[in-house]
């Protein structure tokens, strides 16, 4: 059904306020799936142009992003994973948890769980991103997160889908 400028997928076995809302003014073409509660803002697009894309439970994905699966295996995007503003992701398999922050372009890659792949990072095709782990910089440094920083992500992303769940449908007509 369509409500607004939003489309929220309908899914018999998710209540209301868990079914992911989805910006009309998102431009989403092929086969593409979200799990319940993944809030997707208005000016992305989401691309299955070879094979299909799975998006999981409450992930965030912000404008300007471009998610394509140029491959023809699925594209998979973890659960409670938020995917920033310009980011680029094409034909990559993204576990949970993790922060793909402002213009990072992941291509053909993996990353592990609970991973931040920082600001404007260039993630080459055929890279595998440890479990708790960000890469930041130009040089792709990589380092160990600490244990205790999965669970006050997963707080915030947690507030984060609440709040836009609320406030995107009241502000975007």
């Amino acid at each position: 059904s369509t409500w607004g400028l939003f489309s929220l997928f309908s899914m018999a076995a998710a209540p209301s306020d868990e079914r992911p809302l989805v910006c009309d003014k998102a431009d989403i073409s092929g086969d593409v799936q979200f799990g319940d509660g993944t809030v997707v803002h208005p000016n992305c697009v989401i691309r299955a142009a070879a094979g299909p894309i799975r998006i999981g439970r409450r992930c965030i994905i912000e404008e300007r992003t471009m998610l394509v699966n140029n491959a023809a295996k699925p594209m998979v995007i973890g659960d409670e994973n938020t995917i920033e503003v310009g980011a680029s992701l094409d034909s990559v398999v993204l576990g949970d948890a993790n922060q793909i922050e402002p213009r990072a372009t992941l291509t053909s890659c993996q990353i592990g769980d609970r991973c931040i792949v920082g600001a404007a990072v260039v993630v080459p095709a055929g890279y595998v991103l440890a479990s708790d782990s960000i890469i930041c910089g130009e040089a792709r440094m990589v380092r160990a997160l600490a244990a205790d920083l999965s669970s006050a992500y997963r707080a915030e992303l947690l507030s984060q889908v609440a709040i836009l769940r609320s406030t995107l449908p009241n502000f975007h007509h």
